[in-house]
């Protein structure tokens, strides 16, 4: 979320995270942390990036979105605020039962009152999203996700004694527009130089996380190394064979076969990074 605010704030549009992020004033709301907290991870943010000083607008906040929104539409007025981030809305909620409607519609109507437009983090549930059973739908009311425009889940990866942490981005639901290819993140934490440093990271190459990708995906990624059979592509990436037949039709402009074996078409040009 901060290094949205960051990217948002300057704007940070020379940037090799393939972000392209518009112009506006930044108001981070943080329900979870405190300013030396936010500043010391804006700064870390700052360095990694080798940017000059940036102000972000910040709150620490207590109460429930409910009881915030006159005080929080003094600051956009006067900030002139166009973009608000909230950490997170577990704690922004008005209900402390989050399994409520109002958990939700509660924040969403404070939201549509304040006119900005909106970033919000939330924690995942055990539950599925769709057909994928590994991915996880927010916690809580399900009125979190229908009502939002737009719900991304982050995936993180990291090793234990780890200074760095690996990040994907599955875009979940979309109302208006298309779902956006997952895309991912390596996040390096130097103690030394007290710098953030982030970089662009295929997500195919996350083991853990890769398994979320499209099964399409998943196969081409395999048959980057070689030609297998369906049986063989099928036991190495835990799916039926039905299920690999099935998409090696669908997407027959991806996939060539020769005798028993499957192969990528020499002419098929992947994103660079595998487009995550």
């Amino acid at each position: 979320a901060l290094l949205f605010g960051l990217m948002t704030q300057l704007p940070f549009t020379d940037n090799k995270l393939g972000m392209r992020p518009e112009k506006a004033n930044v108001l981070f709301c943080d329900y979870e942390t405190d300013a030396e907290t936010f500043e010391r991870r804006l700064g870390m943010l700052v360095k990694g990036f080798n940017l000059p000083a940036v102000f972000l607008n910040y709150r620490r906040c207590y109460a429930p979105l409910t009881e915030e929104a006159d005080s929080l539409q003094q600051i956009i007025t006067a900030k002139q605020i166009s973009f608000l981030i909230i950490d997170s809305i577990s704690m922004a909620s008005p209900e402390s039962d989050l399994n409520k409607a109002g958990a939700a519609t509660g924040i969403f109507k404070v939201l549509r009152q304040l006119k900005v437009t909106s970033f919000l983090v939330h924690h995942t549930s055990k539950d599925e999203w769709g057909a994928n059973k590994k991915d996880k739908t927010p916690f809580g009311s399900a009125y979190f996700s229908n009502i939002s425009r737009s719900v991304f889940e982050v995936v993180k990866e990291q090793e234990v004694d780890s200074n760095t942490i690996n990040l994907a981005l599955f875009h979940r639901k979309v109302n208006d527009g298309k779902l956006l290819k997952p895309a991912g993140f390596c996040l390096e934490f130097n103690d030394e130089s007290q710098s953030t440093i982030i970089t662009k990271k295929s997500v195919a190459e996350m083991l853990e996380t890769a398994q979320r990708l499209p099964l399409s995906i998943q196969m081409a990624n395999t048959l980057r190394h070689g030609g297998m059979t369906v049986k063989d592509l099928a036991e190495e990436l835990e799916k039926s064979e039905g299920a690999i037949r099935k998409e090696l039709h669908r997407h027959n402009k991806m996939f060539i076969k020769f005798g028993d074996l499957w192969a990528l078409q020499e002419t098929i040009a992947l994103p660079e990074n595998n487009g995550f």
